[in-house]
């Protein structure tokens, strides 16, 4: 592949208490190009993905998006919000607020297994924020996000507790709120952090059993 990848890691590691979950991984991300990610449980599959998106910080190494080296100061969800808050227009806002509405029906109606419709609704945010490098990275990630929400970990609920803050995120957006938009995206990735950390429980224990 010609150019300069868009996203890229060079050595990149992270360690948890007593586990090293990535050590010194190389990955590089063109445009158009879509990856997807495949391990055994514990692998870092997850961890790679809260690196890239901001949610965890690197120990070691460094992310380069279009060729400069990045460090995520909050995660780019949480940005896309704030953004969206305050560039969204009146048929952003209808469209948004209708890729909500899908969701919650397919929540409602699916016992929680909404994964396509809540990426629907998270990827028309990352639209209308203005920055395609958040619409271009999330968007070649998508079937690592959809395969990972189909089999999480093994936590049943997974999710769930993330539920009532995508309309929160929406009436933020609304009145036109970034700090608040911001807020309560960090809200939601919260509930996903225990989630994750609950499925890692969960790995540990089967693991010694």
């Amino acid at each position: 592949m010609s150019g300069a990848p868009l996203l890229e890691t060079i050595g990149l590691s992270k360690t948890f208490p007593g586990v090293k979950a990535l050590n010194a991984v190389d990955f590089r991300l063109f445009p158009r190009e879509i990856h997807t990610l495949m391990g055994q449980n514990g692998a870092g599959k997850s961890t790679l993905i809260n690196l890239l998106t901001g949610v965890h910080e690197h120990d070691a190494g460094e992310i380069r998006l279009a060729g400069e080296p990045v460090n995520f100061a909050t995660p780019l969800e949480a940005e896309a919000a704030a953004l969206c808050a305050v560039r969204a227009d009146e048929d952003d806002l209808a469209e948004i607020e209708r890729k909500l509405d899908i969701m919650e029906d397919a929540f409602k109606m699916r016992a929680g297994m909404s994964s396509e419709e809540d990426w629907e609704f998270h990827q028309a945010i990352y639209r209308v924020s203005g920055n395609p490098l958040f619409e271009q990275i999330i968007a070649a990630m998508h079937e690592l996000f959809h395969r990972f929400w189909e089999h999480p970990l093994g936590v049943r609920d997974f999710g769930h507790a993330s539920f009532p803050y995508h309309r929160t995120i929406y009436q933020c957006i609304a009145a036109r709120d970034p700090q608040g938009a911001r807020a309560e995206a960090l809200k939601l990735i919260a509930t996903v952090e225990d989630d994750l950390k609950r499925g890692a429980a969960k790995l540990k224990l089967s693991s010694h059993t």
